[in-house]
């Protein structure tokens, strides 16, 4: 998913070594979550249940189909996506 060889090294050496626990671990409600405009934008469809979930919440969201490392290999189509979600937000 990433054959820039730099922008894998550069991926590769930012990634720190986590102990599996602490990726089993439930997280606690963060206060006032429910009231926060909140946002997801989906970039595979392996997020289809996490993009449900965040309609079920009352969340904007959309949808850009290419996968989950998008971020690093498409920055600028995601950040153009981003931009178009925020602007789904209600105006406070």
């Amino acid at each position: 998913m990433l054959p820039d060889p730099a922008v894998r090294q550069d991926f590769v050496s930012g990634c720190p070594r986590l102990p599996m626990a602490m990726l089993e671990e439930i997280h606690p409600t963060v206060p006032g979550w429910p009231t926060a405009r909140c946002g997801y934008l989906q970039l595979s469809e392996a997020y289809e249940d996490d993009a449900a979930t965040a309609r079920s919440l009352g969340w904007a969201v959309s949808r850009r189909l290419s996968h989950h490392l998008a971020l690093l290999t498409e920055p600028g189509d995601v950040a153009w996506e981003l931009r178009e979600l925020i602007g789904q937000f209600p105006s406070r």
